[in-house]
């Protein structure tokens, strides 16, 4: 199987080909040796993982997580506590894209949220009585659900 899609190089039977959209990411030693360690959607810039998605599609979905510990009406980035925000499980360089588990469903679905800028000052509460509270790490704006159909979808058959 060629790892290299169009630029000619080979995964010497590693098992990916790099398709027009997803690239493989992949870590080399100085003594040769390569190993898989996942997938780059080149078009949208995030690193991604085959999951099903909440249209019930296998898509590659972002890696980053939303903390599931959270309700999503918890934090907010403003004093009048309007703009939602959301936690992060670890961090990630300036991710536009966090998944949240939908916890109602067998098998796991995923739901895409886009990411605003990185939050320092957090409130929590309602409209009402909002308060400033001690920021989580990886607090981001929550720019709202992003469309399953966004991501690349695929197909998974056995061999």
């Amino acid at each position: 199987m060629n790892g290299g899609g169009g630029n000619g190089g080979s995964s010497q039977g590693l098992g990916y080909e790099n398709g027009t959209r997803l690239r493989a990411r992949v870590v080399s030693t100085d003594d040769g040796a390569r190993q898989f360690v996942g997938w780059r959607d080149t078009e949208l810039e995030f690193d991604c993982a085959f999951n099903v998605a909440e249209d019930g599609a296998r898509r590659c979905l972002p890696t980053v997580l939303i903390d599931p510990t959270l309700s999503p009406d918890t934090y907010f980035a403003d004093a009048g506590c309007s703009t939602p925000v959301v936690v992060l499980v670890g961090c990630d360089n300036d991710p536009k894209y966090a998944v949240r588990i939908r916890s109602n469903v067998c098998p796991a679905e995923y739901e895409i949220t886009r990411l605003g800028p990185r939050t320092e000052t957090v409130f929590s509460g309602t409209p009402g009585d909002c308060n400033e509270v001690s920021s989580p790490s990886f607090a981001y704006e929550d720019l709202g659900a992003e469309p399953a159909a966004s991501f690349v979808e695929g197909t998974e058959s056995v061999e």
